[in-house]
């Protein structure tokens, strides 16, 4: 699934699919293509830039990868990319946190 918004007149998208090879979420940031299909919709075009967000090893840093030949990015795109990658970073790096912690020193319940 892919997300879409409009940036000075361009049409943006960001999908995210799980990595299992990586154990990591991916995420691509393209600009979007008309579908071929309908006449109203989207589809992810060529990724430019794209981030693995590893959610089973607490040593694994995400990282970022740019396809500089595809084409130039307005910084509020790319802002907008890396606010929604960081944000589940921190989500992937709370949890596998929680998970860490023994059952006993969850507290009652």
């Amino acid at each position: 699934m892919a997300d879409y918004w409009d940036h000075g007149g361009v049409r943006y998208a960001i999908q995210s699919i799980y990595s299992l090879p990586d154990d990591a979420w991916c995420f691509e940031l393209s600009r979007a293509r008309p579908d071929p299909q309908t006449t109203q919709g989207w589809l992810p075009g060529n990724a430019v830039v794209f981030a693995l967000v590893p959610d089973e090893d607490l040593s694994l840093e995400p990282t970022i990868h740019f396809d500089a030949k595809e084409l130039d990015l307005p910084l509020a795109v790319l802002a907008r990319f890396m606010e929604i990658v960081t944000a589940e970073a921190e989500r992937c790096r709370a949890a596998l946190l929680e998970a860490a912690v023994p059952a006993d020193r969850n507290g009652p319940g």
